[in-house]
């Protein structure tokens, strides 16, 4: 309902439809599957009615749709990635231009892990949103301090000493976080060019310590595999 009113608000004369959707991904995951949802309901109409929309579009629609119809104010990446994503490449994305580098991915002897932690979250009811209020009111404070700056992505590293000395003690560790993992994010797609996996990994457990420990949005049962990289024992669930 949500993507179908940005759709008609765009000016697509959207018309009455049947659809069916399924899916094997377990609900509450934490895999975007609300995100992949909204684009592959906004490119299945946008095939239907012979809607000419482009992809960046449908991405901004179905953030917008998650903004008004579910309450989250989530930003652009989830339904980017889902709208460019391509095989066996990474998306470098700049989330204030909207726009993105593919860089190839060749992972060799190595693999990527899902893990079902079988803890299920609702963004909409979680930290989400409080997190995000908190980086702006950070920003608010920092700006009288560096001028001009719009979000956290404006200070560098470099300059963290001082903005220690600047925001509250409930504030610092999310601001923090923000910084550093806009920085990982940059030094992660030079690792992936360079096809360094190794380095690339390390960033990886650096970016779920912080999330962890600063940002404070993981828990018990997905630290584990953090704190136990030795002793990982996969159980298949078969229904």
């Amino acid at each position: 309902m949500g993507m179908v009113a940005q759709l008609k608000q765009a000016g697509y004369p959207v018309r009455g439809f049947n659809m069916v959707f399924g899916g094997n991904i377990p609900v509450g995951s934490g895999l975007s599957s609300s995100a992949a949802l909204s684009v592959g309901i906004g490119t299945a109409l946008a095939g239907l009615f012979s809607f000419k929309i482009p992809k960046r579009s449908i991405a901004i629609y179905a953030q917008k749709s998650e903004h008004l119809f579910e309450g989250l104010n989530c930003g652009i990446m989830d339904p980017y990635a889902s709208a460019f994503g391509k095989e066996n490449h990474a998306l470098l994305l700049d989330c204030r231009s909207n726009t993105h580098e593919e860089i190839p991915i060749e992972l060799k002897d190595y693999s990527l892990l899902l893990v079902n932690t079988k803890v299920k979250h609702k963004l909409a009811d979680s930290a989400y949103n409080k997190r995000r209020a908190a980086c702006e009111e950070s920003v608010r404070i920092l700006s009288s301090h560096f001028p001009g700056i719009k979000t956290l992505r404006d200070i560098s590293t470099d300059q963290l000493p001082e903005v220690e000395k600047l925001l509250p003690s409930e504030l610092l560790p999310k601001a923090k976080h923000v910084i550093m993992e806009d920085a990982r994010v940059r030094e992660a797609g030079s690792f992936l060019k360079d096809g360094d996996l190794i380095n690339f990994g390390k960033l990886m457990k650096a970016s779920h310590e912080s999330l962890s420990k600063d940002y404070e949005v993981s828990c018990a049962e997905l630290d584990f595999w953090r704190k136990n990289p030795g002793k990982w024992i996969l159980f298949w669930d078969q229904e």
